[in-house]
């Protein structure tokens, strides 16, 4: 048979584990973690914020150059090419609102 070498004693440990270097390294691990996520935490809300605060600027430069644009339209005078013979022109809005309300005065023809 085989050769095996049994050592003299009950069978089991004489002594408990040391309890305080495993709670120490499991602390240690844990906010190392922790650390971690933070750390990826700040650099993902960093981007995300400065993606963000792009888009809004850039949102908002596209709706005042859109505001203006609309603006000038309803304000301004300007001649466009019509289908035909018809020839369109714009007019302020003011003055078109003047238009209407001076046609709806006048007696029908």
């Amino acid at each position: 048979m085989s050769d095996h070498s049994h050592t003299e004693g009950p069978g089991y440990e004489k002594s408990d584990i040391k309890l305080l270097p495993i709670v120490i390294s499991s602390v240690f691990i844990l906010g190392v973690i922790l650390c971690m996520i933070l750390i990826a935490d700040v650099i993902f809300i960093g981007s995300t914020q400065a993606k963000l605060l792009e888009r809004a600027q850039y949102e908002r430069v596209e709706l005042t150059e859109l505001t203006e644009s609309q603006s000038a339209m309803l304000s301004g005078y300007a001649k466009s090419s019509g289908t035909g013979n018809e020839k369109i022109v714009r007019i302020p809005i003011e003055r078109a609102m003047e238009l209407i309300v001076q046609e709806s005065q006048s007696p029908a023809r």
